[in-house]
């Protein structure tokens, strides 16, 4: 399927095409050519005003952070995609969003991306009609193209749900927790992990004797190591309660975290995997009330530690939402969107009211709000990896040194007080 806008949209370069264009016509990289597709180019327009969101999904690809779908402040599914483009500033009121076209509609799916694509499982639609396709955004052409659920044994695709996650580690989708949807009816899921294999384009389960209960509204961070870590959402919001699962051994493992009192149990919050591979930020989020704090999981020894950012150069926020999303990139974190629990209808329902962003900058482990992103030069970041790079080759050479050295004085202590004694017969 092609994204396509609900209105033409003509720039000066497509001056010479003459042909009458309609709005169920389909577009290639934000425009519409009738008759001849080839005419096509790149295109976004400026996006000022989207509608406030929440549950809707993002992924970070080439350089920009692409958001689209979700619920809108009326409870509807919304549709369109959009991009915060990352070499360019922003400040935190205008974030510079640019539309780039229309998917289907589309609510409480789960979304992981990889360095250009973009997969997207589940949720519903506009109608309440449960999906359980897996999509791919192909973010360099901007198309999105249904792929087809192949099953390589019984029961091994994962059934239509919500408000599920999903994680990509080795080529592999794992897609985990929600609410299953048989027409209009929820009921909460079963705690087996789906993979699907990305090259082999299959399927499979992993039912295990020791899986979890299932989770809503919950995050899954994935840890370099392989363990994907599960935590707060419905009926297991208690952050000291963490569900791990190791995508090397396909094996769960329940661990009891220590925490301070401090952090309530949460619901529909967001993880955000820090720079140093350990640790986890979450934020937002609630349960009976709004949790507007940052904590942080150490994920050697599981260890809670609430983070106090130190001063502020912008707006610090008095409360935070739900059902927002969250993207580290370089030394700051986006967060965008989200909205507050509507309690007429159900604790743990948002409806949306943000439609901007809320920076967090982390650098040098120093936490403060901003209310401007400035992005790294490609200079320094190339210099920042040379660095690394640099150190990763020293440190071992180093090393090396330093053990041949303490070698050679070992001996010559050695030969100094026992010297050796050569007896010719």
């Amino acid at each position: 399927m092609r994204i396509r806008f609900n209105d033409y949209q003509k720039s000066d370069e497509m001056s010479d095409v003459k042909e009458t264009f309609n709005n169920d016509n389909f577009y290639l990289n934000g425009i519409g050519v009738e008759k001849d597709e080839d005419k096509a180019f790149n295109y976004a327009i400026p996006y000022n005003n989207p509608p406030a969101r929440t549950q809707l999904m993002s992924g970070l690809a080439s350089d920009k952070i692409y958001y689209f779908g979700g619920y809108g402040n009326t409870e509807s599914t919304l549709n369109d995609i959009f991009y915060i483009y990352l070499t360019q500033p922003f400040y935190n009121f205008y974030p510079k969003y640019q539309l780039v076209g229309l998917l289907d509609f589309r609510g409480g799916a789960s979304a992981a991306s990889d360095a250009n694509n973009i997969y997207v499982f589940g949720g519903f639609s506009d109608s309440g009609t449960p999906k359980d396709e897996l999509y791919i955004i192909h973010t360099d052409s901007l198309q999105e193209n249904p792929i087809p659920n192949y099953v390589q044994e019984t029961n091994s695709t994962p059934f239509q749900r919500k408000w599920h996650t999903s994680v990509i580690d080795n080529k592999k989708l794992y897609v985990w927790g929600g609410v299953r949807l048989t027409g209009l009816t929820e009921s909460l899921g079963d705690g087996i992990m789906y993979i699907y294999d990305i090259t082999q384009s299959v399927w499979t389960s992993n039912p295990t004797p020791n899986q979890p209960i299932g989770r809503l509204l919950h995050t899954a961070t994935l840890l370099p190591d392989g363990r994907i870590i599960m935590i707060g959402g419905l009926f297991s919001s208690d952050v000291r309660q963490l569900d791990v699962y190791d995508t090397k051994t396909n094996q769960w493992t329940n661990i009891t975290a220590t925490k301070n009192d401090v952090i309530p149990p949460i619901v529909g919050h967001t993880a955000t995997l820090l720079p140093d591979n350990q640790s986890i930020l979450i934020c937002g989020g609630s349960n009976q009330s709004e949790y507007s704090g940052l904590a942080s999981l150490n994920a050697s020894n599981y260890v809670w530690t609430v983070i106090s950012p130190n001063g502020t150069n912008g707006t610090s926020p008095t409360s935070f939402f739900g059902g927002h999303v969250a993207t580290l990139y370089a030394n700051v974190i986006i967060f965008a969107f989200g909205g507050h629990p509507n309690n007429s209808l159900h604790p743990f329902n948002y409806v949306g009211t943000n439609n901007t962003v809320k920076i967090l900058n982390i650098s040098n482990d120093q936490y403060r709000w901003v209310d401007s992103f400035t992005p790294i030069p490609v200079a320094k970041q190339n210099a920042q990896a040379s660095d690394i790079k640099i150190i990763i080759i020293i440190v071992p050479i180093i090393g090396v040194i330093v053990f041949i050295v303490i070698l050679v004085l070992l001996l010559y202590f050695i030969h100094h007080k026992h010297p050796f004694v050569i007896i010719i017969d």
